[in-house]
């Protein structure tokens, strides 16, 4: 795969949950990406350690098939 230093943007923001929630934001946008991903943690004891990302255009993929994981980065595979 290739070595070359990659540059991300990443943007982040907080919200007050009563007016929105991760999973409605999600399902306002999932339908404008072709791979979508809604990742929530939970912590149980301290709601204010429970994150939520959401991922829209992914730059790699994993994927596992028969026991066996497949990667793919910037349009190769391994």
């Amino acid at each position: 795969m290739n070595n070359t230093p990659l540059h991300l943007q990443v943007s982040s923001r907080r919200l007050l949950a009563d007016q929105l929630t991760p999973v409605s934001l999600y399902a306002r946008l999932r339908d404008r990406y072709a791979v979508p991903v809604l990742l929530e943690s939970n912590d149980r004891y301290n709601a204010a350690e429970s994150t939520s990302f959401i991922g829209l255009d992914p730059i790699a993929t994993f994927r596992v098939e028969d026991h066996t994981m497949h990667i793919e980065a910037f349009g190769e595979s391994d």
